[in-house]
């Protein structure tokens, strides 16, 4: 959870008029972080700089209680929101495959709660900037030799986590990304997986009766019949019925 002290910084950052224009997830950030801490006035303020069809489409995400709760699972770290754009929210809302797509979601909580770990909560709110989620994103360091180094290399240069001083806290954020097996995710790549389900999707719902409710897999789920036998292949064009607890 995002503390109270980071609503301090934001409204004083807030204040002033020649700020860099914020993104699509920037602004998404804040929305939903007033919104925890129940600030409807700067959450008003937030709303306000998105256009008509991004609010409109951001509202109907949020109105999934399962899809609010896996993004604001991802507020403690800055730097996975600024890539974001709003104007690819409409494919949660088209994809139906809302199991998938929370799966995503998770996956990238779960990734940066190892890299950066509720022990280390005395970072600042900027610690995980941008940058380095953009230099980290992708790498599979736990696996791949090139990777490890690569990573070594852009702590050692400061070149990741710039804004953690502490040579301790340094030390033990790249263990923690040297040791994560698995590719690291973050929110620009789960968007650009999207792009990839989009077309599989489709075609699948081509398949399937007008249903506007129930998700894709719920449906091939239930169109599901496991059969009582199996036709099995013992020689070239001899297929024999087998049972199918002894398959």
């Amino acid at each position: 959870m995002v503390g109270v002290s980071e609503t301090y910084e934001l409204l004083a950052a807030e204040e002033y008029i020649n700020e860099q224009p914020y993104t699509g997830g920037e602004i998404f950030r804040k929305i939903r972080l007033y919104h925890q801490q129940g600030s409807e006035t700067n959450e008003g303020k937030w709303w306000a700089r998105l256009s008509p069809t991004k609010a409109k489409e951001l509202r109907q995400l949020l109105k999934i209680k399962q899809y609010a709760t896996a993004f604001d699972s991802s507020l403690p770290w800055l730097g996975l929101w600024t890539p974001i754009h709003l104007g690819s929210l409409h494919r949660f809302l088209t994809l139906k495959c809302n199991e998938e797509i929370l799966s995503g979601l998770v996956y990238v909580h779960e990734a940066w709660s190892t890299i950066v770990p509720s022990v280390l909560e005395h970072l600042s709110v900027d610690a995980v900037d941008a940058k380095t989620v953009q230099r980290l994103q992708g790498l599979n360091p736990g696996a791949l030799r090139a990777d490890a180094k690569k990573v070594e290399t852009l702590m050692q240069e400061q070149a990741i986590f710039p804004r953690v001083y502490n040579t301790n806290t340094r030390k033990k954020l790249l263990q923690n990304i040297l040791t994560y097996d698995d590719e690291i995710p973050s929110l620009f790549t789960f968007f650009e997986t999207l792009k990839h389900l989009e077309p599989c999707a489709k075609i699948l719902r081509a398949l399937m009766p007008p249903n506007k409710e129930m998700s894709t897999r719920t449906v091939f789920y239930g169109a599901y019949h496991r059969p009582t036998q199996f036709a099995v292949e013992h020689d070239p064009h001899d297929f024999q019925a087998t049972r199918a607890g002894f398959v």
